[in-house]
């Protein structure tokens, strides 16, 4: 089988949690890593900061088209161009990430007849539908209905997609196959506590909350820096630590200022975004993984930490809910509600016992996600559409 990925803007090599590069591009990556190397992969997407410490696969040829803007002239520009260079190539079929992928792909299959498959990760219609006061693209909203109405198979992460897929798309529902993110155990996996503080030079008479994620106001965490006013005079010995972003991010900025206005300057740890082995350090050393978004397409985010045997403190939103069972293997608090934030960790930090039996249990939820068992669901979706259309 000789398959052709497509991801625009963002690679899935470049560094995660800087910009937008998020649990899409993580999801992306680690597929093209446990895909059978039987299969032979090639990945079409942007140029420019390419991480080196990123493993590229035998079995994958990555080849780089700049696209510098997203108009609609620049984008049937690099479409004519990936034509001219996939034509001849064999492919059977092509597999889209991103909205801006999938216009790409659309033209891609109507020019050399081939299946297509759409994973989108973020909708415009859900954002302005949870996000108060957003200003939709028309644009992107009228391009991803064009993507969902024509494209052969769409991948939704949870059942929570797909029924946005449905009622805000008007999406046939047979068309949405359901594939959740997959997570990396031998890189996830719980590490002795010491050994993680060590790695990260934190002290260890300090306990640490985390906030691990891309600088986006979805992501709530004015709500949890509020928090930390709370938390912070409560229990002395607990700051905050926030990995994402590049300090010359402008919302990374106003983050900054939050914290300085908070008078929280000597409880917070900010770091830019961190290499990718180095994360499960990081949520070693937490006692707590923190997540107060507006809205999560998937949540990936807690699934690492969940994997490493530490809980989460997560909003009641999208996909969080789908594998997050309230105090049993993490917990849940309803979103833009900094009060039921800061007292349901004020509760965990005190009960130690609840905190080990939820540990527990946040490790056994993440099996189910093992590449082992999530990429079979890739390859029956791609071979049932290869069999349509032999």
């Amino acid at each position: 089988m000789k398959l052709l990925f497509i991801t625009y803007p963002l690679s899935p090599f470049n560094t995660f949690g800087q910009g937008k590069v998020g649990g899409g591009q993580v999801n992306l990556y680690n597929l093209l890593q446990h895909l059978p190397p039987s299969l032979e992969v090639e990945l079409i997407t942007n140029t420019g900061n390419f991480t080196p410490a990123m493993r590229i696969p035998k079995n994958l040829t990555l080849t780089e088209f700049p696209l510098i803007g997203n108009s609609q002239k620049e984008i049937t520009e690099l479409s004519k161009r990936l034509v001219s260079y996939v034509k001849g190539k064999n492919y059977d079929l092509i597999h889209t990430h991103y909205y801006l992928s999938g216009i790409i792909g659309l033209k891609l299959k109507k020019e050399l007849h081939l299946p297509l498959i759409q994973s989108f990760w973020t909708l415009e219609k859900v954002k302005q539908n949870y996000l108060p006061d957003y200003e939709a693209d028309q644009a992107r909203i009228e391009n991803e209905c064009q993507i969902v109405q024509n494209a052969d198979a769409i991948i939704a992460n949870t059942r929570l997609e797909k029924a946005d897929l449905v009622s805000f798309y008007k999406s046939e529902k047979g068309k949405v196959i359901i594939i959740p993110p997959g997570i990396s155990q031998a890189l996830f996996k719980p590490i002795e506590r010491n050994l993680a503080l060590k790695k990260l030079q934190l002290n260890s008479s300090f306990r640490y909350l985390l906030f691990v994620g891309r600088m986006d106001p979805i992501k709530g965490l004015p709500l949890l820096i509020k928090a930390m006013c709370d938390i912070h005079a409560y229990f002395p010995d607990v700051k905050l630590i926030i990995t994402g972003g590049d300090k010359n991010d402008l919302y990374w900025k106003s983050i900054q200022e939050t914290v300085c206005d908070c008078e929280l300057k000597d409880c917070v740890i900010m770091l830019e975004a961190q290499p990718y082995p180095n994360l499960p350090y990081l949520y070693n050393s937490a006692t707590l993984t923190i997540m107060p978004s507006y809205h999560e397409t998937f949540g990936l985010v807690a699934l690492e930490s969940m994997a490493c045997g530490t809980p989460v403190v997560a909003s009641k939103v999208g996909g969080l809910t789908t594998f997050i069972k309230d105090r049993v293997n993490s917990f849940l608090v309803p979103p833009h509600n900094q009060k039921k934030l800061t007292t349901t960790i004020i509760e965990i930090l005190q009960d130690k016992k609840q905190l080990k039996a939820v540990k527990q249990q946040a490790q056994k939820t993440t099996q189910d996600y093992s590449w082992e068992k999530i990429v079979p669901k890739y390859l029956k979706l791609y071979e049932k559409l290869l069999s349509k259309t032999i």
